[in-house]
């Protein structure tokens, strides 16, 4: 790749060098939490629709179920129906979330780009930029992920509560 930029990045003192090397922790910050999110969010999901699959399996023929309708169907399908809607909304959920993460990544990296570009300090990339190209990027980075956490908090509502009713339904119908 080519190298652009006058300055190396290990020449740096002071203030500068301070504030690269918190750009670049917070870049590594967020990086660590798109992962940790991702796993637990994946394990979560697996818990959940294992939990709700095994109480109906475990309890379909038992007389606990037997003759219970909801809606004017049978209880564990409606049930397993509400479950299936909530972690439709939970994989939604999800993705909005890890795309939010990745893109506040990628905003990270581009501040440090700009704050390269700015002060002249050497940088690889595939082409040149400049100052305006990078606050236009940053710009429209930062929309994007304004409606991704928007939209992750509506899904995440969304999916609460239909697990909850899924709960209180097989609870007060039970």
């Amino acid at each position: 790749m080519p190298t652009f930029g006058e300055k190396s990045m290990y020449s740096l003192e002071g203030e500068e060098a301070n504030h690269l090397k918190s750009l670049n922790e917070r870049f590594i910050r967020w990086q660590e939490k798109q992962i940790a999110l991702l796993t637990f969010s994946i394990n979560l999901l697996f818990t959940i629709s294992i939990a709700s699959v095994g109480l109906i399996i475990n309890n379909f023929d038992k007389p606990i179920f037997k003759e219970k309708y909801a809606w004017g169907y049978l209880l564990p399908q409606t049930v397993a129906f509400i479950i299936t809607i909530s972690s439709i909304f939970g994989i939604v959920a999800l993705f909005c979330r890890l795309f939010d993460f990745r893109l506040t990544k990628t905003i990270i990296r581009k501040r440090i780009l700009l704050f390269k570009v700015e002060n002249k300090i050497k940088y690889e990339n595939c082409e040149e930029l400049n100052q305006k190209k990078l606050n236009d990027k940053i710009k429209s980075l930062n929309c994007f992920t304004k409606y991704l956490g928007k939209g992750t908090w509506c899904f995440f509502i969304l999916q609460t509560v239909t697990f909850v009713i899924a709960l209180i339904l097989l609870i007060y119908k039970i």
